[in-house]
């Protein structure tokens, strides 16, 4: 149970880094480079976001 609850804050810190990087690849300002490497981290954010949800809820269906 203690394990479960810090998988969940853990997703929650993710999700919100996630949309916090989100808006940083939004700003018009950005180089092509500093986009693509925005990008990467959105990218392994949300596989680790994913990978931490089928371990709290292995039933969720994609």
């Amino acid at each position: 149970m203690n394990e479960d609850l810090l998988l969940v804050k853990q997703l929650d810190s993710l999700r919100v880094e996630h949309r916090h990087v989100d808006e940083q690849e939004k700003d018009p300002k950005l180089d092509e480079f500093t986009r693509k490497r925005i990008k990467k981290i959105k990218l392994a954010l949300r596989d680790k976001i994913r990978e931490l949800e089928l371990m709290l809820y292995p039933n969720l269906t994609a």
